[in-house]
């Protein structure tokens, strides 16, 4: 598996198929082969004309671990997604993020759009713009003033039954180019191998 260095932390990463890049950004519980890999998105990406770059966070796979808090965190990992992209020499890349994944993805299309053309967030919900009760208290949310300075395409894409981040039709709203996709019966873990979410992403991704 390959590695590039950030500030001296190892960080780990996977790269699938051949095609527009994007970026795949993995949820707390898992790292990028399990939420990705293991859930068929490396075969739906790469057939909608994509070539997957899986990053795992530090602390994650074979990245980098400490038991300091600081070594973690929203700009941290932030950091080392800019800098993979730099050290792939890619200049824009199309953005997937995933529960906790999203958060990261927010912060990202906030302080570095120039490097994003279009993203997809995914089993998230209405306090990435600190509307209670689902904020991930580690991670401090922006702003719906915040949003509403995001002028990337971005889905949203929510799960009805979701306990964990609920739904996130407010962020939708609150991004100029939003959109909002609401899965039916679906909760927060389900959304990774649901085909109409995956449909819908590279639905999404491709068109002009």
């Amino acid at each position: 598996m390959p590695k590039f260095k950030n500030n001296n932390v190892s960080i780990s990463y996977e790269i699938y198929g051949t095609g527009k890049p994007v970026v795949l950004l993995h949820g707390g519980a898992v790292d990028f082969n399990n939420n990705y890999v293991q859930t068929g998105w490396v075969e739906t990406l790469n057939r909608g004309g994509f070539q997957v770059i899986g990053i795992n966070f530090r602390g994650y796979g074979e990245s980098d671990k400490s038991n300091d808090p600081d070594f973690y965190g929203t700009a941290n990992f932030s950091n080392d997604v800019i800098n993979l992209i730099k050290h792939l020499k890619f200049t824009h890349v199309y953005l997937i993020g995933y529960s906790m994944g999203t958060v990261i993805a927010f912060d990202l299309l906030y302080n570095h759009s120039k490097y994003f053309s279009k993203a997809v967030l995914m089993a998230t919900g209405n306090g990435l713009i600190g509307i209670p009760p689902f904020i991930l208290g580690k991670y401090p949310p922006l702003t719906a003033q915040n949003a509403t300075e995001i002028e990337i395409p971005t889905l949203i894409i929510s799960g009805e039954m979701d306990l964990v981040l609920g739904k996130g039709e407010k962020v939708a709203q609150s991004l100029p180019q939003g959109k909002y996709l609401e899965i039916k019966n679906a909760n927060h873990f389900e959304l990774a191998t649901d085909t109409k979410v995956h449909q819908s992403t590279i639905n999404f991704l491709i068109k002009d």
